[in-house]
């Protein structure tokens, strides 16, 4: 099997760490400083195993792994193991069909374990014997020259690839039993849901994922959840600007929720219990 693993993360320290594990056991390891990046070397080099981060500047790992699952063969078959220390978006990375997901910090052996199960371990005769051959100089494919142009592409514009989580809901919110209501509907209408009950976490997976929809409660107490941080902060970023924003809080918190804002599709819904919520987000997702 191939040994070719790219790694990409923009934390050097931990590039040098798995860089060093992978080395030690003989395999060929490429790196990248960013998903962008990471994205053009797997295009241009087709790697056997992709490592990632999910939390990196100019293409997430989330974007960079559905950017490759989009891809025809060979690319969308690159088995993916992700490291990271964001695990509500594991469930995400998941349904893409990615080979692992790891926490950060990680486990050295464990990781091994995750590369040798995805791609086995080198052929160290077939290594020795290259090694012992004089490489024949081939003159480049058209076909890979194609590539590469469409990777340099991809790389100064990124939207040309990865397109917003279409039936993607980030649900943000503080009281449990209400979020899982809610994520259990939303699941039952085809959507792919990612739960944060921590405003700052909120808008860094939307930032991230740039869903279809925000759903997120309104908290009689903006020290143990801020809905209004969250919009705020999302209307100050160019690019999760647009996504429609919808507000849920009780009838008593109307007043103060509505300072939220109701511009770009964003509204917000008041409710007397579990049911009523539900049928006013079913009717907003009807509209």
């Amino acid at each position: 099997m191939g040994c070719k693993v790219l790694v990409v993360d923009d934390d050097p320290s931990i590039v040098f760490l798995i860089k060093n594990r992978l080395t030690v056991s003989k395999y060929n390891v490429l790196t990248a400083a960013d998903g962008r990046e990471g994205l053009e070397k797997a295009v241009r080099e087709l790697p056997d195993l992709l490592v990632t981060d999910e939390l990196m500047p100019h293409m997430t790992g989330y974007q960079l792994a559905t950017a490759l699952k989009a891809k025809s063969e060979p690319l969308n078959r690159i088995p993916i193991i992700v490291i990271t220390a964001k695990q509500t978006m594991r469930y995400l990375f998941e349904d893409l069909g990615v080979h692992a997901y790891m926490p950060k910090p990680f486990d050295a052996e464990e990781l091994m374990r995750h590369v040798e199960s995805a791609i086995g371990k080198p052929d160290l005769s077939s290594q020795a014997s290259t090694a012992s051959t004089p490489p024949v100089e081939q003159k480049p494919e058209k076909s890979k020259e194609i590539i590469a142009d469409k990777a340099k592409e991809v790389a100064a514009n990124p939207s040309v690839e990865v397109q917003a989580a279409g039936n993607t809901i980030v649900l943000a919110g503080t009281q449990e039993f209400v979020l899982n209501k809610l994520k259990e509907y939303f699941e039952s209408q085809g959507y792919t849901v990612a739960v944060e009950t921590e405003d700052d976490e909120a808008v860094r997976t939307v930032t991230s994922m740039k869903p279809k929809f925000v759903f997120s409660q309104f908290w009689k107490d903006s020290d143990t959840f801020d809905g209004a941080k969250i919009f705020k902060a999302l209307q100050s970023n160019e690019s999760t600007r647009t996504i429609p924003f919808v507000v849920f809080c009780a009838h008593d918190l109307l007043t103060r929720a509505n300072q939220v804002g109701t511009q770009n599709g964003n509204c917000v819904l008041t409710f007397q219990d579990s049911t009523d919520l539900l049928r006013k987000v079913g009717e907003y997702l009807k509209k």
